[in-house]
């Protein structure tokens, strides 16, 4: 009768125990907000390859909230054995990037059952399941090939086991692009429509995109007067010497009464003419009413040419421009 009461007893725990597992298995638990939290779940969920992965997701999710991002970052660490700070690890750049970009974010929210690019992968990060579709062995490894709403392909994560827990890899296909999701596609349709421009007052500074082009002030208007009673310019064309130098030491134009200089270098990978100045060459040709000697006159000694005025107008004008750039 004692014998039978006590295995009474033994039954009724063990069915209480199996209920609170069965309840603790199916119930939602939100996401970890601290580190210390998520290690010390890790202890016992990373006991299976595909808990583990779960983990890691989760570590994500709240590495996307910037208010958790710093202990999720210690999270993420832990989940995939680095040996350094997550930012600090080169082969996680991308990785990172992808987390950091909320244009980016859809795509780990894609591995969960029931998202879609249709319901923009609409789902609760305090509560999913991943489509995971097969756990093979290769190796000592763990490879969990996962489905994702958005691609066609399965997406393969790669585990390996350290001191009886398992521990992510190779993570590469969970930030690799997707299908773009409805709400950024539908806002795109109406990109051509002045309809759906954004009110006066809250447009873009044209003079702040790239490239815009600089208006200039009243001072920096550049003057057409010319000096009417300077004297003429020499421009001094020196190559008979230089024949034989090669073509990255070879001495370029210089204005007749300026001090000589050592030869200037050109830009690396780029030949420069056989006249004009060196640094000058292409806003040079670009003044109007200037034109380069004749390359043939280089092949002869020493030679000077006397500037007509508007070669002195342009050439003061290449000058001017040079000084701003």
């Amino acid at each position: 009768m004692i014998k039978a009461t006590s295995s009474s007893g033994l039954l009724g725990k063990a069915s209480v125990f199996l209920a609170c597992f069965v309840f603790a298995a199916g119930s939602a638990m939100a996401l970890p907000q601290t580190y210390k939290e998520f290690k010390a779940r890790y202890q016992t969920e990373a006991r299976t390859p595909q808990g583990a992965l779960k983990m890691h997701f989760e570590a994500i999710f709240a590495y996307l909230n910037k208010e958790t991002r710093a202990e999720a970052s210690k999270m993420i660490r832990y989940s995939m054995y680095l040996p350094m700070p997550l930012e600090q690890s080169r082969n996680n750049v991308t990785f990172v990037e992808r987390m950091k970009d909320p244009g980016y974010n859809f795509v780990f929210r894609s591995f969960a059952k029931g998202t879609s690019p249709e319901n923009s992968y609409s789902m609760n990060p305090d509560s999913f399941e991943l489509n995971i579709l097969k756990i093979r062995d290769s190796e000592g490894y763990k490879k969990i090939d996962l489905r994702s709403s958005g691609a066609d392909n399965m997406r393969t994560v790669w585990l390996l086991n350290h001191d009886g827990l398992w521990y992510v890899h190779t993570n590469g296909g969970l930030y690799a692009m997707v299908r773009e999701p409805k709400n950024i596609v539908d806002s795109r349709k109406h990109q051509h429509d002045a309809d759906f421009d954004e009110q006066d007052g809250d447009l873009d500074d044209p003079a702040s995109d790239v490239g815009a082009t600089k208006v200039l002030s009243e001072s920096e208007q550049p003057s057409d007067s010319s000096d009417d009673g300077a004297e003429d310019m020499t421009i001094r064309l020196e190559r008979d010497e230089d024949a034989d130098r090669p073509w990255h030491s070879r001495r370029t134009v210089r204005l007749d009464g300026e001090k000589a200089s050592s030869a200037e270098p050109s830009r690396k990978g780029r030949r420069p003419r056989n006249s004009a100045l060196h640094r000058g060459d292409d806003a040079l040709d670009d003044a109007e009413g200037f034109q380069l000697p004749d390359p043939a006159l280089l092949k002869h000694s020493t030679r000077t040419e006397k500037l007509s005025k508007a070669e002195q107008k342009a050439l003061k004008e290449t000058a001017r421009r040079l000084q701003q750039t």
